[in-house]
């Protein structure tokens, strides 16, 4: 399961005691060893309420380390599938380019999967 091979990659390559992981467009996340947050679609999503605030990368990701996260896995298929059905995703149906320039700001991914990629989110 393509999933589950990026998750074990994500705990080879990232620090246990130091790394924190939000999920973005993935919900499941068991056997993801590093410490991490997976709001459901039901939830509200840290990285949606944060360009929500401001549609910057850079307000975004400085958002998120205050919130403590160091990396992002993202599935940017199923967030673009979800976004419509999901009112904590709402952000993303109505404004799709948000999460292509978030992701575009983090630079090339730490590992990657078929549909999703880890990444650390710079300071």
């Amino acid at each position: 399961m393509p999933v589950m091979r990026l998750f074990r990659e994500t705990g080879e390559v990232l620090d246990v005691e130091s790394s924190r992981v939000l999920l973005v467009g993935e919900m499941r996340h068991f056997r993801l060893e590093v410490p991490h947050a997976a709001p459901t679609g039901f939830n509200s999503h840290p990285l949606a309420s944060a360009l929500e605030r401001s549609p910057d990368p850079v307000s975004a990701r400085l958002e998120l380390r205050a919130l403590g996260f160091t990396h992002v896995i993202v599935d940017a298929g199923w967030v673009r599938r979800s976004a419509a059905h999901y009112p904590s995703l709402s952000v993303f149906d109505e404004r799709p380019e948000l999460l292509g320039d978030f992701v575009r700001s983090l630079g090339q991914p730490l590992a990657a999967g078929p549909n999703m990629a880890l990444f650390e989110i710079p300071k």
